[in-house]
């Protein structure tokens, strides 16, 4: 009996390895990504960031914190200019524009393709220092 029993569980193991369960096909469920886009802005300037898509659907930016550079303190409320585009040489062609206040709220949502896309901020001119920016970039 104990053998049987033996040659039963090892059938059983046997057959639970060897097949897998099938993807669900009903199930499309689309998994965000985070990136996070940090440096220094001074005066006057613009940068650029470039991600991937690898799913269409849309995506978020959002300008998430902007203090004096180097200083934790005081968080400032400076409208700055942030877009979507695409990368074109040593740059950032723009697709969506929005000149927005950092926040906690997706500034700008854009439908997206499987490429490449890049974000930029710029200073809109408001800037008198250098700044510390942080941007999320939610995208699938």
């Amino acid at each position: 009996m104990r053998s049987f029993l033996a040659v039963l569980a090892l059938g059983l193991t046997a057959v639970s390895c060897s097949n897998p369960a099938a993807p669900d096909p009903a199930d499309n469920t689309v998994v965000f990504e985070t990136q996070t886009f940090r440096d220094t802005l001074a005066p006057g300037e613009q940068k650029f960031f470039s991600f991937s898509v690898d799913v269409a659907g849309n995506t978020d930016l959002t300008l998430l914190s902007l203090v004096p550079a180097a200083k934790a303190l005081p968080a400032l409320t400076t409208s700055m200019a942030m877009s979507i585009g695409t990368p074109v040489g040593l740059g950032c062609r723009p697709l969506n524009r929005v000149v927005a206040q950092p926040g906690l709220v997706p500034q700008l949502t854009v439908p997206t393709t499987t490429t490449i896309y890049c974000v930029n901020i710029e200073d809109v001119g408001n800037l008198t220092e250098s700044v510390d920016f942080v941007i999320r970039i939610l995208h699938p």
